[in-house]
């Protein structure tokens, strides 16, 4: 009953209740069944409340005496990826890998955080070494593209993958007009139909994307503040954010990002 109740805080919010009956039901129970299982709760409650340090400390305070426990492993790297130490969670990455849990694209995405957030690197050397895990993989597009179209728009115009246009919309809708590669839009179907709608272009007449077409219509009218604003689903759990990512905060899948255009009025 007392789980339940934690539970049902731990739902609401109310993270400091949800604590205070985990420390009180280990303070009672030195020992037993339950003893691990509440363990967790209390590590994942930690977690959730942004105290990564404590989460840490429970986590690793289970896997010293159950070192074979894939979901304590799981968000023990997510514990050291929020605190942006990479290498400890790729470290963790091998007992889950011992345990086959499939881990491959936690390590591209390790690796590629690790290498953008490594500061002896020059921006270049950077972006370098993304293209090269990109290359290798194909996996991670969103992530890897933004920091290169951000950065190094030649560079990614010239790595891009065609077949991943539509993961990368929203990118292409905020690249300012000297950032497009306008050879590469004239043989791309999808981007010519995304650029005549922002008016960068009038290479389309029509687009089989409502938004696009909406806006290539509005155009021809002369009407020029209708634009795309998006907001960021989930594949994995459908939620719904603001603002895009790259491992998804509700359910913690990676490179699952979906942007939903969404036509708003112009505000300046």
């Amino acid at each position: 009953s007392w789980l339940l109740l934690a539970n049902s805080y731990f739902k609401n919010g109310e993270y400091d209740k949800c604590i205070e009956i985990y420390h009180e039901l280990l303070a009672k129970k030195e020992g037993g069944a339950n003893k691990k299982e509440i363990l967790f709760l209390l590590g994942q409650t930690y977690f959730k409340a942004g105290f990564l340090e404590r989460s840490k400390t429970v986590f690793l305070q289970i896997l010293k005496k159950s070192p074979r426990m894939p979901q304590v492993l799981r968000y023990l790297v997510l514990v050291y990826e929020y605190l942006k130490d990479y290498k400890a969670a790729l470290e963790v990455l091998e007992p889950l890998e011992e345990l086959d849990v499939a881990v491959n694209k936690d390590s591209i995405y390790l690796n590629c955080l690790l290498v953008l957030n490594d500061f002896s690197l020059s921006p270049k050397e950077r972006a370098d070494k993304l293209v090269e895990i990109y290359k290798e993989h194909k996996e991670l597009a969103y992530l890897i593209f933004e920091y290169l179209f951000r950065f190094f728009p030649q560079l990614a115009w010239k790595n891009l993958d065609h077949s991943q246009t539509e993961q990368l919309t929203d990118l292409f809708w905020m690249l300012p007009k000297e950032a497009v590669d306008f050879d590469i839009i004239a043989k791309n179907v999808y981007l010519r139909e995304l650029y005549s709608a922002k008016g960068y272009v009038a290479l389309a007449h029509s687009s089989n994307v409502f938004e696009f077409d909406m806006l290539i219509n509005l155009r021809k009218t002369g009407y020029k503040q209708a634009i795309l604003n998006f907001e960021y689903r989930c594949d994995n759990c459908k939620q719904i954010f603001p603002f895009s990512f790259y491992r998804c905060t509700n359910c913690h899948a990676i490179n699952t990002l979906s942007a939903q255009p969404l036509i708003t009025k112009e505000q300046h």
